[in-house]
């Protein structure tokens, strides 16, 4: 009588520990979910243009980016930057270089790729109101491609597809011809494969715990 009376309470607490286990688990799990998440819908975002940009070859366009919510931006750095661009081996510098860099109330002239040399330009009087979009003078066709826009205080970037096409009047030069791109733009997917990452051993390590006492 006594075993038995001992067995029903072991299989009572280790029930009731399976309950607890679980339930702190999915408590911890969301915490930590409102906390990711709650933290990056409350700070302001940087906002890029979600339709892929038209330049025209041998024109100017402007790539639209900006910070929402309004926020005064001319105390922080803003980059601009191209990630499908691979370094340049003959240039040591080119993991550094940008397509424009705005850092300590100044424009980074000698931070730029030199393709880009006096060719890119923010638009000073906006930044106070958060826009931060970047105008590229006599567009070539190497300027295809993904432009990233990021405020690094923020911790929020956007990313911005620009196509070229040739200019629209008799005897314009011919369409520029690309090759297929062979490099991808991993940086785009790293933060959310890691985030991923992260969910997934968390879930494994409390099937292992929750398996192990339960059964």
């Amino acid at each position: 009588m006594p075993l038995s009376f001992y067995s029903v309470f072991v299989w009572i607490f280790l029930e009731y520990s399976c309950l607890a286990l679980l339930f702190h688990s999915g408590l911890s799990l969301y915490s930590f979910l409102s906390i990711v998440f709650g933290t990056a819908k409350d700070r302001p975002q940087v906002i890029g243009s979600l339709h892929p940009i038209v330049a025209v070859l041998g024109g100017d366009v402007i790539l639209p980016c900006h910070v929402e919510p309004q926020l005064d931006v001319e105390e922080l750095t803003v980059e601009w930057w191209r990630a499908d661009v691979p370094p340049d081996p003959s240039d040591t510098q080119s993991d550094y270089r940008y397509v424009h860099r705005y850092h300590d109330k100044h424009h980074e002239e000698d931070m730029k790729k030199p393709a880009y040399a006096g060719r890119t330009e923010l638009f000073t009087d906006g930044l106070k109101h958060g826009n931060i979009s970047l105008k590229i003078s006599n567009v070539m066709c190497f300027d295809k491609g993904s432009y990233r826009c990021q405020i690094p205080q923020l911790g929020s970037s956007s990313i911005i597809e620009v196509t070229v096409a040739p200019p629209k009047r008799i005897g314009s030069p011919p369409q520029c011809s690309w090759r297929k791109d062979v490099i991808k733009d991993a940086v785009k997917y790293k933060e959310r494969f890691f985030f991923y990452l992260f969910i997934f051993f968390y879930f494994l390590i409390f099937i292992r715990f929750f398996v192990f006492i339960c059964f």
